[in-house]
């Protein structure tokens, strides 16, 4: 049966795991090439080098397990699966730190088709809202430890339009088989 959004709401993560799937009982070899947008790759590697590829893992987790999506599951996910094989007992650190700055990064300018300079930077301070109504104002240099892990525990990946991005398609380019994943950060 093939699975689409007319036949399950998780339809796309179905899909995604049904290839991950194929790829292990085939022993294909499944490997992250790039981030579609030249730019946001840059960005991300301002962040650290290995940004792009660790966030490939987090997608590929994320976009085949129904109900992991808050950043600090994936973190810690991330840690454990360890792919760049970081000294155990500074492992969890190491990807927490990577994973805060890319939030950080997110909430306070850097934009996917724009190049970034590194710096955060917010025109007007950052207003949040809480669920029972209070307001928080977030001023980044004071409370930077407290902002962290503001942002680590109340931050969640997010399914974008599977149809505008075409996430999940399985392409071909001359004998290879592709198929992206979208990123998508997102207050809980």
């Amino acid at each position: 049966m093939k699975i689409t959004k007319q036949t399950d709401k998780k339809w796309l993560k179905i899909r995604i795991a049904n290839i991950l799937e194929l790829v292990e009982r085939k022993n294909y070899d499944l490997k992250f090439i790039k981030a579609e947008n030249t730019q946001f790759e840059n960005n991300l590697k301002l962040i650290d080098s290995k940004l792009p590829y660790l966030i490939s893992e987090l997608l590929l987790y994320f976009y085949s397990h129904e109900k992991v999506s808050d950043i600090k599951s994936l973190t810690q996910y991330l840690s454990e699966l360890n792919p760049l094989e970081i000294d155990e007992n500074q492992k969890f650190l190491f990807y927490k730190k990577n994973i805060i700055e890319l939030i950080k990064a997110s909430t306070f300018y850097m934009m996917p088709t724009k190049p970034w300079n590194g710096n955060y930077d917010v025109d007007g301070g950052i207003l949040t809202v809480l669920k029972n109504g209070n307001v928080l104002s977030i001023i980044f240099f004071i409370i930077k430890k407290q902002l962290d892990e503001y942002l680590f525990n109340n931050t969640k990946l997010e399914t974008p339009s599977s149809t505008r991005y075409k996430m999940g398609d399985i392409y071909k380019e001359d004998k290879d088989y592709y198929f992206k994943l979208n990123l998508q950060i997102r207050m809980k």
